[in-house]
């Protein structure tokens, strides 16, 4: 797990849990002051305790978790005395993987492979589907090398595995669904969302940001 930190003012910092493949520069043209996690490979939080407990205690701190970050944040908010100002879900639900209410496994185990044997293709493809028709607009994002991108799907396919019981209810501002979301399935996540917190439905691709102001 890899943190960025990129803010000067402290009276109001996102902190964001990134998805699968995340990187800073996916964030960086919608967020100014904000703290992301991504590059997944444990759970172990103590550097994002450290820097939250350096921040002001009157900083308002919106939490905002997207796609696979939402497992991450579930993890979190469920073993850590932490209350953001406000928290955000997008794209994502608390299951990450689970045949009903998250990616089935089945397909999140075939994009693995994909990445295993058609690393380029893979990826491409993986970023057709994450940014749809604003594709273009993503041609500067960065991305961590394909031996990364695996090394992180399979901490996910065993973190899931590992974590699929939900054992604190965690509290949620609203949960952001793109209706047109190729990565996520909208109806698994409608389906974990209905009657847990409000939806808000957005006419978008996975990745919401080019559509979604915060």
């Amino acid at each position: 797990m890899q943190l960025y930190k990129s803010y000067n003012n402290t009276q109001e910092v996102f902190l964001i849990f990134g998805g699968f493949a995340s990187h800073f520069s996916h964030f960086e043209p919608f967020f100014r002051d904000y703290i992301l996690l991504y590059n997944y490979t444990h759970l172990d939080f103590n550097a994002l305790v450290n820097s939250l407990n350096a921040l002001p205690k009157d900083c308002k701190i919106t939490l905002i978790a997207f796609s696979m970050g939402v497992f991450v944040a579930r993890i979190f908010l469920s073993t850590h005395a932490f209350k953001p100002h406000k928290a955000i879900a997008i794209n994502g639900t608390e299951y990450g993987i689970q045949n009903n209410y998250g990616i089935p496994l089945t397909l999140f185990k075939r994009t693995h492979q994909q990445f295993l044997k058609h690393k380029d293709l893979a990826i491409t493809q993986f970023k057709s589907n994450l940014f749809g028709e604003h594709l273009d607009k993503a041609r500067n994002f960065s991305f961590l090398d394909s031996n990364f991108l695996c090394d992180e799907l399979a901490f996910f396919m065993e973190s899931c595995a590992k974590h699929s019981t939900l054992l604190e209810p965690i509290t949620w501002d609203f949960a952001l669904i793109s209706t047109r979301d190729l990565i996520f399935n909208p109806q698994a996540q409608r389906a974990f969302w209905g009657g847990r917190t409000n939806i808000v439905e957005l006419n978008a691709p996975h990745f919401a940001f080019f559509s979604w102001k915060f």
